[in-house]
């Protein structure tokens, strides 16, 4: 008989190295990565989640909860190494949830 394959449980860190690498040419995909990586406690896949809904797009477009899900990526980004970016994002994104309030 032969051995049964391990499955090899990758670490948020490997994860989030396939996710940067997918990003140019497979977003959805990458996503995926990028959630594991996340689950795992990687803060910079936080970046690349609110990035993946954010991007290209006028802010005063998101429906609701796009707006709220971006805002909560970039405020846990805030921990990883693209915390100035993932700053600029959450102060915009911030208000555009204050505007939407009034």
């Amino acid at each position: 008989t032969r051995p049964t394959p391990t499955r090899v449980e990758l670490s948020g860190g490997e994860h989030f190295a396939r996710g940067q690498q997918l990003w140019p040419s497979n977003r959805a995909a990458a996503r995926t990565e990028f959630r594991a990586a996340a689950s795992k406690g990687n803060s910079d896949a936080y970046y690349y989640l609110g990035l993946a809904t954010v991007e290209g797009r006028d802010l005063r477009t998101l429906k609701q909860a796009e707006l709220v899900s971006a805002l909560q990526y970039f405020q846990n980004a805030l921990r990883g190494r693209f915390a100035g970016e993932a700053r600029r994002y959450e102060d915009q994104l911030g208000k555009e949830y204050d505007r939407r309030r009034k």
